[in-house]
């Protein structure tokens, strides 16, 4: 947030703004939607993955908007890092690589692959924070290329960021979207227990009963909860992208079976 208030008092001071465009990466923290990696276009994550949605075309608090369509990622897809806080100084804050990039209409997804321990222990220890849930945040530098300053938006001179070129993406525990969730990451969970609590699953959703009654609550139908059920079981018996663990199987299946519920059965 700093960085970006820092660009846009020099943006507007500058008399030759195409040639600081040109020069001067933005950076901008930005949301992470819940939906499976599948839907996404990107595989599940294997154990050194985490998959972001690294920028969307939402409002952030400053009020700018990235136009999804409008950002190029080829060069990020081919030869692109994956940073800790847009930090390119040192080689201990390179954590790694985007081994696949999901451009959508209205967002940008990519499935990071961090490095080894042995190659990058700075990579390890973000990695484990990310997997405890820690650290849930990404942050996009990308150079602009064309944009319009919105005056129907609050914030610090709201731009729309048209046309931009993404350079790097970072790995930040202090994102400037307050909504900023993990989508998935890989690693480890317990399958004799996910097992136990699949089949507590299972009963609930034989249970008509209780399943109207959560139906109703969630503000649902019967047919969406038992899907969010059966989503649930997919998820714990390893069938689609794991979420970030608590550590706990229980805890993990009860949070997503009630994120799910919160977005009406929309991932």
């Amino acid at each position: 947030m700093q960085y970006s208030l820092a660009f846009k008092s020099l943006l507007k001071s500058t008399d030759d703004r195409t040639a600081f465009l040109s020069e001067v990466p933005y950076r901008r923290s930005v949301p992470f939607l819940s939906k499976d990696a599948e839907e996404a276009g990107l595989s599940a994550p294997g154990e050194r993955d985490a998959i972001f949605v690294m920028t969307d075309s939402g409002a952030d608090r400053e009020g700018d908007v990235i136009i999804s369509q409008g950002v190029d990622v080829e060069q990020f897809r081919n030869y692109g890092s994956i940073l800790w806080g847009h930090r390119a100084d040192l080689p201990e804050f390179v954590l790694g690589t985007p081994a696949e990039v999901a451009k959508e209409e209205t967002r940008i997804l990519v499935r990071a692959t961090f490095l080894k321990e042995d190659a990058n222990p700075t990579a390890e220890r973000v990695l484990r924070m990310i997997q405890a849930g820690g650290v849930r945040a990404m942050s996009v530098g990308i150079l602009l290329r064309e944009y319009s300053e919105a005056q129907d938006r609050a914030g610090y001179m709201p731009l729309n960021i048209i046309r931009s070129e993404l350079i790097e993406t970072s790995v930040t525990p202090v994102p400037m979207n307050p909504r900023a969730v993990l989508l998935a990451a890989g690693g480890e969970k317990n399958t004799s227990e996910a097992k136990a609590v699949a089949e507590l699953f299972e009963a609930v959703a034989d249970d008509e009963a209780h399943v109207a009654q959560v139906a109703e609550s969630a503000g649902l139908t019967v047919p969406q909860t038992k899907d969010l059920v059966q989503r649930a079981l997919d998820e714990l018996l390893g069938k689609t992208a794991y979420s970030v663990p608590s550590g706990d199987p229980v805890t993990d299946a009860l949070n997503y079976y009630a994120r799910l519920a919160a977005h009406n059965g929309d991932k």
